[in-house]
C-alpha cells in the first residue's frame, strides 16, 4: 500500500514538473503582436504644427494651395516633421508655421511606416484660405476697401479699381432659395508696371496677385424680388492681404 502511494506520489509531482515546464516554453516563445502603426491628429500650436502618431517612421507636412483645377501634383510641401516626445507607445512631432503666409485651403499630414509605406494622413481642422490665413498669419499685413464701380483704393503699392459688376445672382432678401447665390465683380488690379483684371465671385476664396490676396467679401446692397439694383449703388467690399506667397 505504501508502495502505490509514492508512486502515484511520484506521478503527480511528475505531472506538476511537465505542465509548468510546458507552460514556460509556450508563453516565453509567445510573439508580441508588433505596434500598428497610425497618425491620429494634426493640431495648431503656435509656432508649430503638432502630430500625434503611434508606430511611424517619418511624417510630411503638406498644404492645398487655392485655384479651380489643382492637382496633387500641385500640392505644396511644407516640410518634413521631427519628433519631440515619444511617450510610451505615443508619438508627438513637431513642424514649425512657415514663416511667410502661404495661399492654402487644406493642410495635411502624412504619416509613413519604416518601410516608407503611406500609413494614413490628418487634416488640420482649420480648412479654407481666409480661416487658414486668419488663423495662422493674421499678423500679416490686411486692409479693407470699400469702393463703388469706377472707384480705387490702395495698399502699399497695389491699386485695385472696380470695373463693373459682371453678375447678381444673389438670392432676394424677401424670397427663400435654394442657393445663396453670388455677386461676380471685374477688378483692375495694378502694381508698378503690371496690371491685372480679374473677375472675382463673391462666395469664392479670392485671387492672387504679385504677393496679394484679393477677395470680395460683401456687396450692398440686397437684392429684392423684381428690383434691378443700378450698378452705381453698388458698394463693394474688398479685402487686400499682402506678402502672401503662392
Amino acid at each position: 500500500m505504501k508502495t502505490i502511494t509514492r508512486t502515484l506520489f511520484i506521478l503527480i509531482i511528475l505531472g506538476i514538473v511537465v505542465y509548468g515546464i510546458f507552460y514556460l516554453v509556450n508563453h516565453s516563445t509567445k510573439k508580441v503582436e508588433p505596434l500598428k502603426p497610425a497618425i491620429t491628429s494634426l493640431t495648431l500650436e503656435k509656432p508649430n504644427f503638432i502630430i500625434k502618431s503611434r508606430g511611424l517612421a517619418n511624417v510630411e507636412v503638406w498644404g492645398i494651395p487655392t485655384g479651380t483645377a489643382v492637382v496633387e501634383s500641385s500640392y505644396i510641401k511644407i516640410g518634413i516633421a521631427k519628433v519631440d516626445i515619444v511617450d510610451g507607445k505615443e508619438q508627438r512631432w513637431e513642424i514649425p508655421v512657415p514663416k511667410d503666409p502661404l495661399l492654402l485651403t487644406e493642410i495635411f499630414a502624412k504619416g509613413f511606416d519604416v518601410e516608407g509605406r503611406l500609413v494614413g494622413k490628418a487634416v488640420l481642422p482649420i480648412t479654407g484660405a481666409s480661416e487658414i490665413y486668419s488663423k495662422i498669419w493674421l499678423e500679416a499685413p490686411q486692409q479693407t476697401l470699400f469702393l463703388k464701380v469706377g472707384e480705387s483704393g490702395t495698399m502699399g503699392e497695389l491699386t485695385v479699381k472696380v470695373l463693373k459688376v459682371v453678375s447678381d445672382s444673389r438670392c432676394p432678401k424677401d424670397v427663400v432659395c435654394i442657393q445663396a447665390g453670388n455677386v461676380v465683380v471685374e477688378l483692375e488690379l495694378t502694381l508698378s508696371s503690371k496690371t491685372s483684371k480679374v473677375n472675382v465671385a463673391s462666395d469664392e476664396e479670392g485671387k492672387p496677385f504679385e504677393g496679394y490676396f484679393v477677395q470680395v467679401k460683401d456687396v450692398l446692397p440686397e437684392t429684392i424680388s423684381d428690383t434691378k439694383i443700378p450698378e452705381e449703388e453698388y458698394v463693394i467690399t474688398i479685402s487686400i492681404l499682402k506678402d502672401v506667397k503662392l
